[in-house]
């Protein structure tokens, strides 16, 4: 979804920007995903048409770099430490829960509509796959999941199953697989930055 939001920086246009997104969010309960399988990152098979994309690094070490980074998931400070503005911007996602992302380019702002599909929550692994809602560039699902190995390495592995949907996303296709390698390596960096590497159980 692109917004057009004036060259001029100023606090009013801030406000405006704000209480835009508070009118989109608030009818957001009732739009429906933007695809027709959910579940897609969960699938051995690809639904035709979509492409998958696989991340997995290292970011932190010991039970606690885990829990924060799971936190970082479920609160949404993992996207806004990457840059990316969140609304509501004081959340616990949860499945269910509806939610967007947003980045601006000068006088324009691209506003991703998301809903939350599943969280996970296991003693070694915790993560959240969301999907894309009408107004979203891309469709199809995003699912970032954090896991504790024995050794205490933390990894974060993010896995994308999508496609084009906006005409601008269609025609920049290439860029926007460029894009989305960026922005997922921004994520890691993001996540590292938010554990503490302390931790006393180790």
């Amino acid at each position: 979804m692109l917004w057009w939001r004036g060259w001029r920086h100023s606090a009013a246009r801030e406000a405006r920007s704000q209480h835009r997104l508070a009118q989109l969010y608030a009818t957001l309960a009732t739009w429906q995903l933007s695809y027709d399988e959910p579940g897609m990152t969960g699938r051995e098979d690809l639904v035709r048409g979509f492409r998958r994309t696989l991340r997995r690094e290292r970011v932190g070490n010991g039970g606690v770099a885990f829990r924060q980074a799971r936190e970082a998931l479920w609160r949404g400070r993992m996207h806004q430490e990457a840059g990316l503005g969140i609304f509501p911007r004081e959340l616990r996602l949860s499945a269910g829960t509806d939610f967007m992302t947003y980045v601006s380019f000068g006088p324009l702002t691209v506003v991703n509509p998301c809903r939350a599909i599943s969280v996970l929550d296991e003693p070694l692994r915790a993560g959240l796959t969301y999907g894309t809602l009408a107004g979203h560039p891309l469709c199809g699902e995003e699912e970032f999941v954090v896991e504790l190995e024995p050794g205490g390495t933390v990894w974060l592995v993010i896995t994308a199953v999508s496609k084009p949907s906006a005409y601008y996303a269609r025609m920049g296709a290439p860029l926007v697989r460029w894009v989305q390698s960026a922005v997922a390596h921004r994520f890691t960096q993001a996540l590292r930055s938010l554990i503490d590497v302390r931790d006393p159980t180790r």
